[in-house]
């Protein structure tokens, strides 16, 4: 929580900040609280100022403020505050153990998350139970509280989709906010325990990332954002070196990279507008390679009978070579859409990838797949798989997601073997 306050000795503005620090047992002695930067950060005497980095972001949005409607008062912010209040006690007394450890599945950033959707939930159930806001929100759409509760919707809406990415609320979440709404009755707060509850809110499991996707979210949503590096105030220090949360996800960068874009790619939800955009690309597709590859007798129209061991091959065909290939070529290469990166760098990682999965098809079948050495170096064939990872990209590019283009990948693949004279021409060979 930030206020602009006078420095008392200068009388200029500055942030005076407290953060509610959900906090784990820790040999550093810092304790699940409320504490002043002062105390936290540093102030030159004392904190962590000159010894690890910091980066802060204050978020300035006019919703997060209190909103009357009806005479009904919403306070996203204030529910906020009151979540994170109860989580740093739970964390204090280790929900009554004394003990509060680190699990795949509780955390300082999972937990904290968790208060955010229990804050989002109170929300939620405060306007579930107010049929005259409802009636009030229905009766005037043109009033400016209806418009400020529809971006509060919005933002509530943006959140969860980083909070529940699979769609699918943890548990142990679930019953907390049902429990602090007042809908839940006799039951009490529980603690996820299994590593299932951890891989349910896996998008809140590493501090950076989760850091960096809900300042994003409030950004894309006209909220102001002001970065404070704190550990630069004496200057560049090479000595100061992120902390990293653990060995995997941290210390290898490659690795919890690696991991990160695939866990993002295989469960980013999708919408049905995502697969109609992408039904639109391979339609695109088809309606190039079909005209191109009859002209010049790549192709040609022959149905293969297919038998049991036929569709055992269509099967097989969807892992390899469509969900490998996109894996390695789309998912791991690329950028995953929420990373951020300019558009001149995206660019440049489409480019590698793509000329590498172009060179692969020549190699592979060189080294693993003799019947197709003559036919895959042939550059009409090239082309088309040119055009083909040009798709998938663009297709995970809007879609954030391994799926999509995996089905146009294999669709692509099935529909130019056993219609279009494809396994033909590889028997041939």
């Amino acid at each position: 929580m930030a206020k602009v306050v006078k420095d008392f000795f200068t009388s200029e503005l500055q942030f005076d900040i407290i953060y509610y620090q959900v906090y784990a047992q820790n040999p550093q002695g810092i304790i699940s609280g409320k504490i002043d930067w002062s105390a936290y950060s540093g102030d030159l005497q004392r904190g962590w100022v000159a010894s690890r980095p910091f980066s802060d972001v204050i978020v300035k949005l006019d919703v997060l403020s209190d909103l009357t409607i009806a005479n009904q008062t919403l306070s996203f912010g204030r529910k906020l505050l009151e979540s994170i209040e109860i989580m740093m006690a739970r964390y204090r007394t280790g929900d009554g153990t004394g003990v509060s450890s680190v699990t795949p599945s509780t955390s300082c950033v999972q937990d904290s998350s968790q208060a955010l959707y229990i804050a989002m939930q109170k929300l939620k159930q405060q306007v579930i139970s107010s049929p005259e806001l409802i009636n009030w929100l229905k009766e005037n759409p043109s009033q400016v509280e209806n418009s400020l509760f529809g971006q509060l919707k919005q933002l509530v809406q943006n959140l969860n989709k980083i909070l529940v990415p699979s769609g699918v609320i943890r548990a142990d979440w679930q019953q907390n906010a049902e429990v602090l709404a007042g809908v839940a009755g006799g039951e009490r707060l529980t603690t996820g325990e299994t590593v299932l509850s951890g891989l349910r809110s896996w998008r809140t499991m590493l501090p950076r990332r989760a850091h960096d996707e809900v300042s994003s979210i409030f950004l894309h949503n006209n909220a102001s954002l002001w970065f404070l590096r704190t550990n630069q105030i004496l200057g560049w220090d090479e000595t100061i070196l992120p902390l990293a949360p653990t060995l995997l996800f941290g210390q290898i960068p490659l690795f919890s990279t690696a991991f990160t874009r695939l866990i993002s790619a295989l469960t980013y939800p999708l919408s049905p507008e995502d697969w109609y955009l992408s039904l639109g690309l391979l339609l695109i597709y088809g309606l190039i390679v079909l005209s191109i590859g009859f002209k010049l007798d790549f192709l040609t129209w022959k149905l293969v009978d297919i038998s049991p061991k036929k569709c055992f091959t269509i099967l097989q065909l969807f892992f390899l070579p469509a969900f490998i290939e996109e894996l390695v070529f789309r998912v791991l290469l690329l950028p995953h859409p929420f990373e951020g990166v300019s558009g001149i760098e995206w660019l440049f990682w489409v480019t590698l990838s793509l000329s590498l999965f172009i060179a692969y098809h020549p190699l592979n079948a060189l080294l693993f797949y003799p019947q197709g050495r003559n036919l895959f170096r042939k550059p009409i064939f090239l082309v088309f798989a040119g055009l083909l990872g040009i798709v998938c990209a663009i297709s995970y590019a809007i879609t954030a997601s391994l799926w999509p283009p995996v089905f146009i990948h294999w669709l692509i693949v099935v529909i130019w073997l056993f219609f279009l004279g494809g396994e033909q021409k590889l028997t041939i060979n």
